[in-house]
Parts: structure tokens; C-alpha cells; sequence
């Protein structure tokens, strides 16, 4: 018996060859990869779980929703991923800040949890085929070809991506790539379970993801990116006790991961138009307080508010320029007082909305209320400390700056799992295969992937030489599968799991103790 976890493929062989490019000649990259990547794609749809290893009603939601995604009729047409959560209680080891965004972004206030491409909420226990043949049934926005390679020794994952638009685009949608592991075993809590599947552990180049520019039908956008996870692997204690990617990781298996990629609607968008120098899209961080941004652009310029007291701007004392301030959108430092009481020193000024300047090296963050936020009926968000320093530079120069704040959607365009580029002559990837749990009792799992669909002998040897255990498992198919091991009728000891095709063999150790 095995379980599918499959990805998409075509071209492969092409991409390969692009993939090794994309780092030599990019003029060349791009001829090649317009003549290989324009062809008809299935709709993939994106389902994210919010989750926690101390949820207990996650438990049996996530065998549900796992249960449902192994059914045939839903190969290639989803990709899964795993957002463990900091709570109930101390929350899951493998919460990260980045999941955190996440959970932000959609305004998950609870697990389980499920999001199907960016749209609609469910409990995830609750998820049927019908709203899974619904959001298949939805016209793809983008073709994307993911490719990847992971060197286990270095610690490095290296990930290209090929998004063609099927409609034209405005600036600002978001590419999101997320590496994940298939399996993870070791961030047991509470709830009952003991393995998790695709559960995400860095995304690249962060939560934020990258900004596209406008795309006409049939225009591109490529993405490259190599990242190394630092240091040794860690089991944190909990939530509280996040990894610090710059020294550590929490990947138990570096030839067990895999990436997952989608093109995004930006939701709450803030857009500078102009002056020329400082336009574009920002990131932004939103407030838990004030008022929804708007789905109708709010377009006005950017004024500084000056309250005229120890750092001016910001604005923790009342306005002395609210002529300027009225009817347009107040920009404020962060710092020395709380965000809701900035904002509402700006609303007592007539500004419309409030875009806040974080004071600290780094991305915007989430803001909380404090004690005047319940006041505030205006939209809030924050920039960027480098982004937004230098709007306030243009606007010191006395330039105007024009910007946009819409609320845009969180519509998902396209998904689709990375394909693996290393071993692809390899039967089995012999870097994929996983046992677990191990040492086992009652049974194990194998995890491998497949590089095309074949028989394959699965083969359980004792010290002897003896096989106590054989079947053939006949036409399994390509991509991610698990294979069920009966443990329980073998004494305790060591032995060999051997998995076999017709061009190759490959042997894992097996301890049991029952």
C-alpha cells in the first residue's frame, strides 16, 4: 500500500538545461525559455494549514484533509502546505516569524485552519471534494515552471522559476516560494500526532515574496535564488524559542525537501506613483485596528505629519500642519508612543489614511491597537524603514509624492510544486529516501520519489541475509509516494529495507524495537 504526494513533470529535461543557464547568459535564458514553456497548463490550486502539533482538533483534521488530497482525483491539481502555529499554549517547535506573516496576511485567528488559493477559509476538517473541484474548475491566470536542486552538504537549495502571464497584469502581484519538508517527525507535541507533512521551512527571498511587474499575455517573469540554511539543526522547545535561521535550522532531512511556488494578488497594496524615483509597489504591514483598506484606490499625496516635539514626526502630540494633512494620507514615524494613538492624532488631523515608518531595520511588522486604537476609523499600514525613510527624503526635498492604497484581493493565479533537477537518470532519488519512525515498533513508513512510474520490490532482509518480508508494488507512480511497513510480526534487531526496480537498488537501515 502507498500514499501519493506528486508534482507536474513536463519539459523537464528543457528546464534543466535553462535552469543551468539562468546563471551564465540571461539574454539566452530567456530565447529558451519562451520556446519551451508555452504550453496549455491545468489549473493547480494552493491549500495552506495553519496548524500546530498542540492543537488537539488538528489532529483528525489534517488525517482528513491528508486523506483526501492521496485520492487520485486530485493528482497534480494541488499543492499542500503546512504553516505550523505559536499556539494554543507554547505552539508548535517549527513556528516561524514567517509563518507568522502568513497567518497575518488572512487574519487567522484560530487552527485548524485552511485557506484555498488565497480566497476562501474553511476548517480544514471540514474541506470536501466538491470545494476542491471548485477551485480546480477556475481558469489559471499564469503558467509557472518551478525547477530546483538541493546539495545535502552545503545545505543549499537552489530554486529558478518561469512565470508567463494568461492575462495582463498590474504591477504589484507577488510571487511566493516556499521551501518545504515532506515529512517531519521530530515536533511531537500534544495533539497526537507524530508526522507532519509539508511542513514549510523558509520562504524565499522572505514572507513578503517578490514583486512582478506588469505582465502583458504571454510575457514572462524569472526568478532565481539560492539560499544555504546556516549551521546545525534544532529542535526548539517551542514557539517561544524561534530559530534563528542565521546561525541554526530545523530541517531534520535536507533530501527530504521540496519548493512550492504561486503568483499572488498583493491584498492590502500600497503603490507610490510618482515622483519617478521613489514609484512602485511596497510591502506593507497592516494594523489590527482603524479602518478596512479600501477596494476602491484610494489615491492622494503622501504629508509628513509634524507635531513640532522631540522627533517630529511622530506624531505623538498633536499636528501643527493638519491644513496639509487634511484630505490626504499622514506619514509617521514609529516610535516613542503607541500606533493607535499616532493614528488617531492624525485622523484628529483630517488625514484619510496612515502610513507609519518603521523605525528598525528590516520589513514592516503588525500593528496593535494599544489604548487609542479603538478609536481609529482610518486605514493603517507600515513600511519598511529603508523604503519609507526614503519617502520621507523626497518629500523633505519638496517633491509631492503620489501613492494608491487598495485593498486588491488575495486571489491566487497559479501554483504548482517545484521539480527536482538532480537525479533525474535515478530510478529511485536515492537522496529522497526516508524511513520513519526508526527505530519502529508497530510499523514504519518509506518515503522515496520516484523519476517515472515503474514496479518496484520492496524487500525487508535481516542480519542473516534471510528475507523475512517481500511484495511487489506494481506501477507505482512518479513523485512523492509512502510505503507502509508491517513491523509489528518481526523480532526486535536490525534490518535492511531493500527497494528495487528493474535498473537499480537501493538499502536503508531498519531498527525494531517491539
Amino acid at each position: 500500500m502507498y500514499r501519493k504526494c506528486i508534482g507536474i513533470l513536463p519539459y523537464i529535461m528543457a528546464l534543466k538545461l535553462t535552469h543551468l543557464l539562468m546563471k551564465k547568459n540571461f539574454t539566452l535564458l530567456i530565447v529558451l525559455m519562451s520556446t519551451f514553456v508555452s504550453f496549455a497548463q491545468d489549473r493547480v490550486t494552493l491549500i495552506e494549514t495553519f496548524t500546530s502539533s498542540t492543537c488537539p482538533p488538528c489532529n483528525p483534521a489534517n488525517v482528513h484533509l491528508e486523506g483526501l488530497l492521496a485520492a487520485a482525483q486530485n493528482d497534480y491539481k494541488q499543492v499542500s502546505l503546512k504553516y505550523q502555529m505559536s499556539w494554543p499554549g507554547n505552539g508548535d517547535p517549527y513556528y516561524t516569524d514567517e509563518a507568522g506573516v502568513r497567518r497575518n496576511v488572512y487574519g487567522i485567528s484560530g487552527v485548524p485552519a485552511t485557506r484555498i488559493d488565497g480566497t476562501i477559509q474553511y476548517s480544514t476538517g471540514s474541506i470536501t471534494q466538491a470545494n476542491l473541484d471548485n477551485a480546480y474548475a477556475v481558469v489559471p491566470k499564469a503558467i509557472i515552471i518551478t525547477t530546483y536542486s538541493v546539495d545535502v552538504l552545503s545545505q543549499t537549495v537552489d530554486v529558478s522559476v518561469d512565470v508567463e502571464a494568461l492575462v495582463n497584469t498590474d504591477a504589484g502581484l507577488r510571487l511566493h516560494v516556499a521551501v518545504f519538508e515532506y515529512l517531519t517527525v521530530n515536533n511531537v507535541g500534544s495533539n497526537g500526532e507524530t508526522e507532519f507533512e509539508h511542513v514549510m521551512k523558509k520562504m524565499l527571498p522572505d514572507a513578503q515574496g517578490s514583486f512582478m511587474p506588469a505582465l502583458a499575455i504571454g510575457e514572462h517573469f524569472y526568478y532565481a535564488e539560492t539560499y544555504t540554511f546556516n549551521g546545525t539543526y534544532r529542535l526548539p522547545n517551542s514557539a517561544v524559542d524561534l530559530i534563528d535561521h542565521a546561525i541554526e535550522h530545523s530541517v531534520e532531512e535536507f533530501s527530504d525537501l521540496g519548493i512550492a511556488a504561486w503568483v499572488q494578488l498583493d491584498g492590502s497594496g500600497f503603490e507610490v506613483n510618482s515622483p519617478a524615483g521613489v514609484a512602485g509597489p511596497y510591502a506593507i504591514g497592516t494594523a489590527s485596528f482603524g479602518g478596512a483598506i479600501p477596494t476602491t484606490p484610494m489615491t492622494q499625496d503622501l504629508v509628513i505629519f509634524d507635531d513640532n516635539t522631540g522627533d517630529p514626526y511622530d506624531a505623538c502630540e498633536p499636528a501643527v500642519n493638519a491644513a496639509q494633512l487634511n484630505g490626504n494620507i499622514a506619514v509617521i514615524r514609529r516610535g516613542s508612543c503607541e500606533f493607535g494613538c499616532k493614528a488617531e492624532e492624525a485622523q484628529n488631523a483630517g488625514a484619510v489614511a496612515v502610513v507609519i515608518v518603521n523605525n528598525v531595520a528590516g520589513g514592516p511588522v503588525t500593528m496593535g491597537e494599544g489604548t487609542c486604537g479603538v478609536n481609529v476609523t482610518i486605514p493603517v499600514v507600515m513600511v519598511g524603514q529603508t523604503e519609507g525613510e526614503a519617502l520621507i527624503t523626497e518629500i523633505e526635498g519638496g517633491s509631492t509624492v503620489n501613492a494608491t492604497l487598495v485593498d486588491k484581493g488575495l486571489e491566487v493565479y497559479q501554483a504548482g510544486y517545484g521539480d527536482m533537477l538532480s537525479s533525474l537518470d535515478e530510478d529511485i532519488i536515492e537522496s529522497s529516501v526516508k524511513i520513519y519512525p526508526n527505530p519502529a515498533s508497530e510499523s514504519a513508513v518509506v518515503a522515496l520519489r520516484l523519476s517515472k512510474s515503474q514496479d518496484m520490490v520492496i524487500e525487508i532482509v535481516d542480519m542473516t541475509g534471510q528475507v523475512v518480508s517481500s511484495r511487489l508494488e506494481k506501477n507505482v507512480e512518479a513523485g512523492r509516494t509512502f510505503h507502509e511497513l508491517n513491523t509489528s510480526i518481526l523480532s526486535n534487531g536490525v534490518y535492511t529495507v531493500k527497494l528495487s526496480t528493474g535498473s537499480m537498488t537501493i538499502s536503508k537501515r531498519l531498527v525494531v524495537r517491539n
